[in-house]
């Protein structure tokens, strides 16, 4: 009689260490493709370039999405700006200009830059507005050689035009594609074209011919000088 006894715990056992591992297998099953259901959907939320892995939650970013952050030029309010008069190097602190047309320059002191009609500035003296430059920014298309020839007929209504190209006699001007002048009984004119930035610009320049002009025209080109493009 005790045999039977026996048998019957070892299957009462036996049944428990199946139904054990039938059930660890269910729980685990189940709570596997819960998580993985939850990281699917988590995935699908998250931006471009970043998946969430079962090992752990840490963001991976991908180098090709990720955004770099611009850099961005640092714009002073004002600036010490350099010119030489009667053989002098003389230093004064100029305030900043920012035109409508995508750059800045910086303005000293007696001098006044403003908008002069769509697509141009001018600027001029306070003292006397006959000395002013004229601003134009021009498309990245422009034929240089266009350009000049269009500058020669509008100064040939002056006079004889002389082609100043060659004439170093300021750092602003001797990096100008070109530099044509004309000159009347009282007046001067020049029309220059410079590259700044990778952008054409095209200057024309109006002075007298009197005691000032050494004084002034200087100074103008000293704040041509300080152009920059807008980044």
């Amino acid at each position: 009689m005790n045999k039977p006894t026996r048998m019957f715990h070892i299957n009462k056992s036996y049944k428990y260490v199946v139904l054990s591992l039938v059930a660890s297998l269910v729980i685990t099953a189940c709570g596997g493709d819960g998580v993985g259901a939850q990281l699917e959907q988590e995935n699908q939320q998250k931006p471009a370039g970043q998946v969430t892995t079962t090992k752990n939650k840490t963001p991976i970013t991908n180098p090709k999405t990720e955004k770099r952050p611009e850099k961005t030029r640092i714009v002073s309010p004002t600036k010490m700006i350099t010119f030489i008069i009667d053989g002098k190097e003389v230093s004064q602190e100029a305030k900043l200009f920012e035109s409508d047309l995508g750059y800045y320059l910086y303005v000293i002191p007696g001098y006044v830059a403003t908008g002069e009609e769509p697509g141009k500035d001018m600027i001029f003296s306070e003292k006397n507005d006959l000395y002013s430059v004229r601003i134009e920014r021009l498309p990245k298309e422009t034929e240089v050689a266009t350009l000049r020839k269009n500058a020669e007929i509008e100064l040939t209504d002056l006079g004889s035009v002389k082609d100043l190209t060659k004439e170093k006699d300021f750092p602003f001007v001797n990096k100008a594609a070109f530099r044509l002048g004309v000159d009347t009984d009282k007046e001067h004119k020049e029309i220059v074209a410079v590259k700044i930035d990778g952008e054409w610009f095209k200057f024309t320049l109006f002075t007298l011919k009197d005691k000032d002009a050494p004084v002034i025209i200087p100074k103008l080109w000293a704040m041509l000088d300080t152009i920059q493009v807008k980044k």
